[in-house]
């Protein structure tokens, strides 16, 4: 027997479902509870990497400190070097300045071997007899001036003729001599004495006012 069925019966059709305010609201503390979630990672990543950079901000400030007071030492130690430095080169210019100087004047004439100063006060030197004392010299390009003391008079003479003949003091004579017994009372065996020579006067042409 040949049946039919209607295949558009309300009973055979599916059955349309619908979320209920239950399930809505599950779903809705679900999302809400993944987006704290979600929130509360953010916000422990976003404070662990603003620790870190402070973190690393701080070393950085530490070690830029370290640096510039590392750079303010090689400035003050290259400083003190460089005007070391300075100092060396402007005794160096100096030096090289006297060498010019003295070799200019070699050059014209002015200066004789074993007759400069140094010559001079090494004969002084050399020559001074024992019982006598300096305590002044003076000495310029043609005066030579000796001041001191002693205990024999007499060897006064002999030290002034050893010096008019030495090259050292060519062409100079004794222009002054001057010998007192010392003041104080406890040295009346003590003369003091200043001996002064000079380059010694050319003489008059003959027939020429003296």
């Amino acid at each position: 027997m040949t049946q039919q069925i209607n295949l558009f019966n309300p009973v055979l059709l599916t059955q349309k479902r619908y979320f209920s305010a239950l399930v809505m609201l599950r779903v809705y503390l679900g999302f809400m509870v993944l987006l704290s979630a979600t929130c509360g990672y953010w916000v422990w990543q976003l404070d662990t990497e603003r620790d870190a950079f402070n973190v690393a901000v701080k070393t950085q400030s530490s070690e830029l400190k370290i640096l510039q007071d590392s750079l303010g030492k090689i400035k003050l130690d290259a400083g003190a070097a460089v005007k070391g430095l300075s100092q060396d080169l402007q005794a160096q210019r100096l030096k090289q300045l006297q060498r010019e100087q003295l070799l200019a004047a070699l050059k014209k004439g002015h200066f004789q071997a074993g007759a400069g100063h140094a010559s001079r006060l090494k004969l002084v030197a050399q020559s001074i007899p024992a019982k006598v004392w300096l305590t002044e010299i003076k000495a310029d390009d043609g005066v030579l001036q000796l001041s001191g003391f002693t205990l024999e008079t007499a060897l006064l003479n002999e030290w002034m003729r050893r010096l008019e003949e030495s090259p050292a003091l060519i062409g100079q004579k004794l222009s002054f001599i001057k010998v007192e017994q010392s003041a104080a009372p406890s040295a009346k065996s003590v003369w003091n004495f200043t001996m002064t020579t000079a380059l010694a006067k050319p003489l008059p042409p003959a027939g020429g006012t003296p």
